[in-house]
């Protein structure tokens, strides 16, 4: 079985250096900030927002209060963000 310092890149002598799974995990920390903010500028709230994602709006009041959410949702909002970057 592959250990998770393995998987991660890590070990003992490594462990200074960044993986892309730091990276992920950095971003998904900062999930609920990025959404927030770019929910705001674009002036939706958490329902159109919810309705342009295709999940229940209490899941993203969830994800901007720091709650668990699935990682479906998760990556519905990642998709979400980049979709308006990728437009302007």
């Amino acid at each position: 079985m592959t250990s998770w310092a393995a998987l991660s890149g890590r070990s003992r002598r490594a462990s200074s250096r960044r993986t892309v799974l730091d990276d992920a995990a950095d971003v998904l920390r900062s999930l609920p900030d990025l959404f927030r903010d770019e929910r705001q500028r674009r002036g939706v709230s958490l329902r159109e927002a919810a309705d342009d994602i295709g999940c229940a709006h209490s899941n993203l009041w969830k994800l901007e209060h720091g709650g668990d959410v699935r990682i479906s949702t998760a990556i519905a909002v990642l998709a979400w963000l980049g979709s308006h970057r990728e437009t302007q």
